[in-house]
């Protein structure tokens, strides 16, 4: 074999592996829609925003809704099982206050 021949194989052998920056595909999940339902029964109030989005490997139905306080809930849900993960206040924008 040719010297430059064994060379790139050693390069290529050798590298780690580049990982994607784009997430796996999501697989099954909950629609939307059953997503925004199950944040209203966590909190009550009007969605503000909504999203699906990739965390640390987990796909996750994040929204924002303007609770019956007058205060911003992030609700967190898993996005393949509808359970709950996360709930915190969120500081008020400059424009609401």
């Amino acid at each position: 074999m040719k010297p430059w021949f064994m060379a790139a194989l050693a390069v290529f052998f050798a590298a780690p592996p580049v990982k994607s920056e784009e997430p796996h595909s999501p697989g099954r999940i909950i629609l939307m829609e059953e997503a925004r339902e199950l944040a209203l029964k966590a909190e009550s109030g009007k969605i503000e925003y909504g999203e699906l989005q990739a965390r640390e490997d987990k796909w996750i139905y994040s929204f924002e809704i303007l609770g019956t306080d007058k205060k911003i809930h992030e609700i967190d849900l898993d996005a393949h099982t509808g359970k709950l993960t996360g709930k915190h206040l969120e500081p008020l924008p400059m424009w609401r206050e």
